[in-house]
């Protein structure tokens, strides 16, 4: 059955998908991405200055996300303005460019220097977990979860402590600037010079850091890059890429399992009777609750998806919370199944863009899980008016958790 079957006339003017700036969508999603995998698996978003196609289902998510030749990574020059990325960013390239960076910055960020930093990673959380113990209340987003994320990505690459405020302040303001200006009904000037002024700033930052490791490597990732064959550009842009990605992910992963824990206290029991369940309880975590909603794509000539009409430069949103609860993937999605066989989520990304740094984020979650385990006996949300979102509809997380440990 072709989409606009399953639609009514009315909704061809008045959208039947409002995720924008909608508090009740952001904190759960799942009841409105399940009425869209039913009634409009693919659904042309209404009123939109850049045109928008949102796909529900795994199958089209994995082929949307898999075919780089039909759906490009790129954006149209045209719509860069309006998003947080830039024409060196590994996120938005393709082939043969996507290649050679990505060839370059995987021998950077290896499996091997991951494993060397468990000792570090684990020291950390245990000063975190030691800090909130203190207290009867605290906040399981900044003065937890981030603590560890921005800690570890700010040691990785040589970024000073001084400046880990920093860091998470441009993470609030990426995150919030990021990508959801692309929905935008009418002109965002305002928000465009917001989201411009904040790259700039990052580029200063950045580039003054990779030119010291340019004159002098200092043994971290800046220095590494900066001596890697990249060109300037290419450094700065990865810079802000990892910096920004690879703590907000993180910290979402980390925040997300505190609140399923919270919300399933037989999940919490079980976790703690036996911690090496915890490695199969994050692929869960990541697959029922992951840390991005949504990414997208730019269609690189007319095609079709299900019945519906694709053209040249719309921009493809693949909605991968909704493709991990689709029947299509594994049996009773919506059960948090912490015995579950292996699924093939697409949390991560799919085909050549899968994050690359997936393995820290699933080693720091995991160790923050049994560092809070070894050392609680009981996690309790505080107060339920505690639980605000983050203002976007691509980062499924939370600005404030308030919680206790005991």
């Amino acid at each position: 059955m072709s989409v606009s079957q399953g639609i009514s006339k009315e909704s061809s003017t008045r959208s039947i998908f409002e995720p924008i700036g909608n508090r009740q969508f952001l904190l759960d999603p799942i009841p409105k991405l399940a009425r869209m995998r039913r009634e409009a698996p693919v659904y042309r978003q209404p009123g939109t200055l850049i045109p928008i196609v949102n796909v529900f289902r795994y199958d089209d998510t994995v082929d949307v996300l898999r075919n780089c030749e039909l759906f490009r990574n790129p954006l149209p020059e045209r719509y860069s303005a309006s998003a947080f990325t830039d024409q060196h960013n590994l996120l938005g390239m393709d082939p043969p460019e996507h290649t050679r960076q990505r060839d370059v910055v995987r021998n950077i960020f290896t499996p091997k220097m991951i494993i060397k930093l468990e000792s570090k990673i684990r020291r950390n959380c245990e000063e975190i977990v030691a800090a909130v113990l203190e207290r009867d209340e605290f906040d399981a987003v900044d003065e937890f979860a981030a603590k560890l994320t921005v800690f570890m990505i700010c040691q990785l690459t040589g970024v000073p402590d001084s400046d880990h405020g920093l860091i998470r302040r441009w993470t609030n303001k990426a995150t919030d600037l990021g990508f959801d200006a692309l929905w935008a009904t009418e002109p965002m000037p305002e928000r465009q010079h917001e989201l411009s002024a904040l790259m700039d700033e990052m580029h200063d930052y950045f580039g003054a850091r990779i030119n010291e490791r340019v004159k002098q490597q200092q043994g971290d990732i800046f220095s590494e890059l900066a001596h890697s064959g990249l060109s300037r550009q290419e450094c700065i842009s990865f810079a802000r890429l990892l910096i920004i990605a690879g703590n907000e992910t993180t910290t979402n992963l980390i925040n997300n399992s505190l609140r399923l824990l919270i919300d399933n206290p037989d999940k919490e029991a079980m976790l703690r009777k036996d911690q090496s369940l915890i490695p199969k309880a994050i692929e869960e975590i990541l697959r029922f609750w992951p840390s991005i909603r949504v990414t997208f794509r730019t269609a690189n000539a007319d095609c079709e998806i299900r019945g519906e009409k694709i053209f040249k430069d719309d921009l493809v949103w693949a909605w991968l919370m909704s493709a991990n609860r689709d029947a299509a993937l594994c049996r009773n999605p919506d059960t948090l199944d912490f015995s579950r066989p292996k699924t093939r989520h697409v949390s991560f990304g799919h085909g050549i863009h899968v994050c690359l740094g997936n393995a820290l984020a699933r080693l720091e979650a995991r160790i923050m899980l049994e560092t809070v385990f070894n050392r609680t006996s009981k996690i309790v949300r505080t107060r339920t008016d505690g639980m605000e979102p983050v203002n976007t509809i691509v980062s499924n997380g939370l600005r404030q958790q308030l919680v206790a440990f005991s």
